[in-house]
């Protein structure tokens, strides 16, 4: 048998008819639109820009708060290079933070540790479609008067209690690439919750011009204001994106199915085993992984899997341990960080998963662990 790690889901209605001729090359035409009055309906998010990437969308942010060489960004290092790069093409110091012993997010007690006069910018990851510690992230973000950015990159309708993951920064990111709950082939969005910085951000996502006051009639032309880039989504991808974003709550519900379903199969495992991904009221399943004991168990365990037909994969190498890294003076002792990175298996999730596949999944990991 067969089990890829991951397959995209495109409804049927993304390639509807409808979604053909001329007004679907428009910039920010009428499925761009809709797909922001969705996400401001679902989720309350008042002021989004959608962008080609989560990638671009924090680059977006980066400008917008106009980082510059010699600015501290505290940030985890256990995440997608992204969230570092996005900082560092501005010249930025990335001080990197732990994880939680046994969760790959940030910990949001040791951020506070390493905040300093030259802190310009915190931003928090929340893993694998789990919310971090909100009331945390809230106390911190009202005590100092410090930008704060949610790369919620895996959380797409993740909730903590009655708020959405991306309600309590000053601004959150979103991913639409192809592993995600949500796609459209590659996309991300920009919520903006400090309204201080809407105008910078969508002059810098219109090539640093003022195209937006333009759009909306302000001016009656626009030109060059800021450094800035085209930060937009194509429209054909937006209407993907729609047809996705209609399903949200279907497509969700059963990749928590299937979380639930990893988590069952397993449990006898964790007393003595492995560590299992949680299951966690108001997360959106977007990854389940385990926490095997060392990393020559989960080597063997992610080749014996090979072997079975099923891929299983890994990430992230810590980034405060990079080449990069260590030549510009970012490195720094993460222990939780670097035991979890060497133990983490992310199990195959994706939304046609048969139970016929998941049982096997299931059954191979027991094999292995007998």
């Amino acid at each position: 048998m067969n089990v890829p790690f991951n397959e995209p889901y495109a409804p049927d209605s993304a390639f509807s008819k409808s979604s053909h001729g001329p007004d679907l090359l428009r910039t920010q035409g009428k499925y761009y639109e809709a797909c922001k009055k969705l996400l401001r309906r679902k989720f309350g998010f008042e002021h989004i820009i959608l962008t080609p990437s989560c990638t671009s969308a924090l680059e977006l942010i980066a400008l917008t708060l106009d980082i510059k060489p010699g600015d501290e960004i505290i940030l985890p290092s256990f995440t997608y290079v992204s969230t570092a790069n996005a900082f560092a093409l501005r010249g930025a110091k990335l001080i990197f933070v732990d994880t939680y012993a046994h969760h790959p997010s940030i910990d949001i007690k040791k951020i506070e540790e390493v905040i300093g006069p030259k802190t310009r910018a915190i931003v928090v990851v929340h893993y694998g479609g789990l919310v971090i510690d909100f009331s945390g992230l809230r106390k911190l973000k009202k005590k100092y008067n410090i930008p704060v950015i949610e790369d919620a990159a895996h959380c797409i309708g993740t909730k903590a209690g009655n708020e959405f993951v991306g309600s309590i920064g000053d601004f959150a990111t979103f991913s639409f690439h192809e592993t995600k709950n949500i796609s459209c082939g590659q996309g991300g969005a920009v919520v903006i919750n400090n309204i201080k910085y809407l105008e910078t951000a969508h002059t810098v996502a219109q090539c640093g011009t003022d195209k937006i006051n333009f759009i909306h009639k302000k001016v009656n032309f626009y030109s060059w204001k800021s450094l800035g880039s085209n930060f937009l989504l194509a429209e054909p991808l937006c209407a993907m994106l729609l047809a996705s974003l209609k399903l949200i709550e279907k497509i969700n519900k059963k990749r928590i199915g299937l979380s639930k379903k990893y988590h069952r199969g397993l449990l006898k495992l964790e007393k003595k085993k492995i560590i299992l991904s949680p299951i966690i009221e108001g997360m959106n399943g977007h990854i389940f992984y385990i926490l095997t004991r060392n990393s020559n168990e989960r080597l063997n365990l992610i080749q014996q899997l090979k072997s079975d037909g099923i891929e299983a994969t890994f990430h992230y190498y810590p980034l405060h341990l990079t080449d990069f890294s260590v030549k510009n003076n970012f490195s720094r002792s993460l222990r939780n960080t670097e035991s979890i990175s060497e133990r983490i298996v992310r199990l195959p999730m994706y939304y046609n998963l048969t139970p016929k596949k998941q049982e096997y999944v299931i059954s191979r990991i027991k094999e292995f662990y007998k």
